[in-house]
C-alpha cells in the first residue's frame, strides 16, 4: 500500500511539475500534498526523493524541498553533459551492431520511428514530434547495453526533455534533427563506430548552440 501511494504521490507531483502548475521555486509543503492525495506524509517523502534523483526538486539542509528552477546556464550544461556522454552510446551501439552483438530488430524499430517523426514535422505536430524524439534517444540508450552511462543520462533526463518540450517549438529547427537522426542509423547500420560518435556529438552541440543564441535566461 505504502508503495502504491508512493508512486501515485510522485505521478501526480511530476504532473502538477510538468504542466507547471506546481511552479519553479515554490516550497513543497508535505502536509499539503499529504492532504491533497489523502494520504501520509511518509510516501510524499518518498515522492518528493524520487523527484530529487531525477533533477525536479531541490533538497536544501533544515529549509526543506523545493521545485527547481531551471535558469539557461543549468540547460546548456545538461546538454554539455548529454553531447559528451551520448557521444560513447552511438559508438557502442555502432560497435554492438559490428560485432552481432545486437539484434537488428532494433534498427527497425528507429527507422520506424524517424518516419513517425518525419511525418510529426510535416503535419506541424510538435508534441507528437518530441515524443518521438524522445523515444528515439531512449531507444539508443537501450541499446548501448551500459548500465552505468543510461543512470547518468537518468539524472540530466528531464532537463533535456524540459527543453524538448518547453523550448523545441520555439527555439530550435526541428528538419536537422531528423536529418541526424536518420544519419546517426546509417552509421549504426554500418557498424561505423567513430562517425555513429561524431554525428551524435554534432547533433547535441547544434541544439545546444541554438539554444545558446535565443533561449531566455530564466527558463523554469
Amino acid at each position: 500500500m505504502e508503495n502504491s501511494q508512493a508512486q501515485r504521490a510522485y505521478e501526480g507531483m511530476k504532473q502538477g511539475i510538468l504542466s507547471r502548475e506546481l511552479k519553479p521555486g515554490c516550497p513543497i509543503i508535505e502536509t499539503e500534498f499529504a492532504e491533497r492525495f489523502k494520504m501520509s506524509r511518509t510516501p510524499i517523502r518518498e515522492a518528493i526523493r524520487r523527484l530529487y534523483a531525477e533533477g525536479l526538486v531541490d533538497i536544501f539542509p533544515r529549509k526543506g524541498a523545493y521545485i527547481k528552477t531551471f535558469t539557461k546556464r543549468d540547460l546548456l550544461m545538461s546538454f554539455e553533459a548529454a553531447e559528451a556522454i551520448e557521444g560513447m552510446v552511438a559508438y557502442l551501439v555502432a560497435k554492438n551492431m559490428l560485432e552481432k552483438k545486437s539484434d537488428k530488430k532494433w534498427l527497425q524499430e528507429l527507422d520506424g520511428i524517424m518516419d513517425q517523426m518525419d511525418k510529426n514535422l510535416k503535419a506541424n505536430d510538435i508534441q507528437s514530434w518530441a515524443s518521438g524524439d524522445e523515444k528515439f534517444h531512449n531507444t539508443l540508450y537501450r541499446m548501448c547495453d551500459n548500465e552505468y552511462i543510461i543512470q547518468s543520462l537518468e539524472r540530466i533526463r528531464m532537463q533535456l526533455n524540459y527543453a524538448l518540450w518547453f523550448l523545441t517549438p520555439f527555439y530550435i529547427d526541428k528538419k536537422p534533427s531528423n536529418a541526424e537522426h536518420r544519419e546517426i542509423i546509417v552509421a549504426i547500420r554500418n557498424g561505423d563506430p567513430e562517425k555513429a560518435r561524431i554525428i551524435s556529438q554534432k547533433h547535441r552541440n547544434r541544439v545546444r548552440n541554438e539554444l545558446e543564441r535565443s533561449a531566455p535566461e530564466y527558463i523554469f
